[in-house]
């Protein structure tokens, strides 16, 4: 396996290792002056975190975000399939989609950060339908094999809220279900003792 293909594969020190990308998207959780001028802030909804983050002059509050598009849904799925592919051409074994804390997949099976009365926010089935998009766009580039998620849907990081956490692991609205990857992380919310 060393030297098989340029990138990080040439690098390792055990033959034997395995070596994944995370992929994420912040979404709503940022502030203008900390992206590249030609990104802008976006997120399920134009509602801010509640919440500051480090900025050039200091802490500021979040901002407040762009609501996606549809076709700003459809470009960030087909951005996170193309850097899945990337990622595999660099070398890397597979990819994790960060889908938890607070972060772009997880603000959309929020309730509060997901305020979208389209297909994309509303009931479960639809607030999931955007992570779902996601992983099968990424497994359809680069095989299921090569690709984990991480969801935490009853962490509140980053001003994330979950009126029903549980729905989106229940049977009956479970796109989940049909769906292989190499690994799942679900992440539990901290323990308040």
């Amino acid at each position: 396996m060393l030297g098989r293909r340029r990138g990080c594969q040439g690098r390792r020190i055990l033959p034997a290792g395995t070596i994944f990308a995370q992929l994420m998207h912040t979404g709503h959780i940022g502030y203008p002056s900390i992206l590249p001028d030609w990104l802008t802030l976006v997120g399920p909804s134009a509602v801010p975190a509640n919440g500051q983050t480090f900025t050039p002059t200091g802490l500021q509050d979040f901002a407040t975000p762009d609501e996606l598009s549809e076709q700003g849904i459809h470009d960030t799925i087909a951005d996170f399939a193309r850097a899945a592919s990337n990622a595999i051409e660099a070398g890397f074994d597979g990819v994790e989609i960060h889908g938890a804390n607070g972060y772009l997949l997880h603000q959309f099976l929020s309730t509060n950060a997901n305020q979208r009365t389209d297909d994309w926010g509303g009931p479960t089935d639809a607030r999931i339908r955007f992570p779902v998009a996601m992983v099968d766009a990424v497994t359809n580039a680069i095989g299921a094999d090569r690709v984990g998620l991480r969801v935490s849907p009853a962490t509140p990081l980053d001003d994330i809220a979950a009126k029903t956490p549980t729905a989106l692991s229940s049977t009956r609205s479970n796109p989940w279900d049909w769906r292989i990857c190499t690994s799942w992380r679900w992440v539990r919310p901290p323990t308040v003792t």
